[in-house]
C-alpha cells in the first residue's frame, strides 16, 4: 500500500508544480479539447522467456490530456499519468509520467504515436538490476507506444525497453 500511495503523492506533487509554475491566464485549469484517459494493460509479451516472468500486469493509469497550442506550431498533446502495475516479477510497481502524444491520422489512419518519461519504482530486492539505473527501488524511464483509436476506444502496443512489449485497451473521456 505505501508503493501505491508515494507514487500518487509524487504525481500529484508533479500537476502541483506545473500548475504552480505556469502563467495564470495561459493556463487553466481545463480547457476545450483536454482529456482524461484511463486504460487496462491486459498482456505483456516478454522477448527472452523466463519462468518467473508474469504476463499478465494488470496495469491501470490515468492520464490526463492536454491539447498543445497549434499558433505556436505544437500540435501533439501533453500528457500527465499515473500507472499502477504489477512487474515482470509479480511485485506491485508504479509509473509516474510526463509525455507527449502525436496522431498518425495523415498517414496510418486512427493512429498516433506517444513517448514519455519519468520514475518507475518497485523493482526491488533479487530484481533491483533488472531496470538500468535503479537506485533505492527508483529509475528513470523512457517509454514509446504506438495506438489506434476509434472514437474514444484505443488500443495500444507499449515498448519496455529491450525487455516486453504490453497491450492495453484505454477509453478518454
Amino acid at each position: 500500500m505505501r508503493r501505491w500511495t508515494s507514487g500518487l503523492a509524487m504525481a500529484l506533487c508533479m500537476l502541483a508544480t506545473l500548475v504552480a509554475s505556469a502563467p495564470a491566464r495561459a493556463f487553466e485549469w481545463w480547457q476545450e479539447g483536454d482529456r482524461i484517459f484511463f486504460q487496462y494493460g491486459f498482456y505483456t509479451w516478454h522477448f527472452n522467456e523466463n519462468p518467473e516472468h508474469v504476463n499478465q500486469n494488470h496495469l491501470l493509469n490515468l492520464e490526463y490530456q492536454r491539447k498543445g497550442t497549434p499558433w505556436l506550431g505544437d500540435t501533439g498533446q501533453h500528457l500527465i499519468g499515473y500507472a499502477w502495475f504489477y512487474n515482470s516479477f509479480g511485485q506491485p510497481s508504479w509509473y509516474v509520467y510526463y509525455g507527449r502524444q502525436w496522431d498518425l491520422a495523415k498517414w496510418i489512419p486512427y493512429s498516433y504515436v506517444k513517448l514519455s518519461g519519468g520514475i518507475v519504482h518497485g523493482y526491488d530486492d533479487q530484481y533491483q538490476d533488472k531496470i538500468p539505473f535503479n537506485n533505492y527501488g527508483y529509475a528513470p524511464v523512457i517509454i514509446p507506444s504506438f495506438g489506434v483509436r476509434y472514437r474514444e476506444f484505443s488500443l495500444e502496443a507499449i515498448l519496455l525497453g529491450n525487455s516486453a512489449m504490453m497491450f492495453g485497451v484505454g477509453y478518454r473521456f
